[in-house]
């Protein structure tokens, strides 16, 4: 056969039944390039992770005062005038006063049980 009219995989065929280690060659070729492809993917995936998705401030009221972050959602959601804010915010921060309680006493139970 001409060399000429073989096609590219006709002679990665060729070479590989003739020398074994061309065929290994190929083999770890694609592998290496897998590897590359999924180190720069986790790459990304990281920097997109810790730059564009809130944290957990974000979702736990960012360290101010829960009663405060409730009043903001109520204003926002409600249309509150600023004489209603003032009658629901001695309700409010009571409720999440006692919230607080639930959750403490909650959490002492939880450890008691694991102890």
């Amino acid at each position: 056969m001409n060399a000429a009219i073989l096609t590219p995989s006709a002679r990665r065929r060729m070479a590989a039944a003739a020398y074994p280690f061309y065929a290994c060659m190929i083999k770890q070729g694609f592998l290496l390039a897998a590897a590359a492809v999924l180190f720069a993917g986790g790459i990304y995936f990281g920097h997109v992770a810790t730059t564009q998705w809130p944290g957990p401030g974000h979702w736990f009221a960012g360290g101010r005062p829960v009663d405060t972050e409730v009043m903001e959602k109520l204003t926002a959601e409600l249309d509150l005038t600023p004489g209603q804010r003032q009658q629901i915010a001695p309700i409010v921060k009571a409720a999440c006063a006692n919230l607080r309680l639930l959750s403490e006493q909650n959490r002492a139970q939880r450890l008691e049980a694991l102890d």
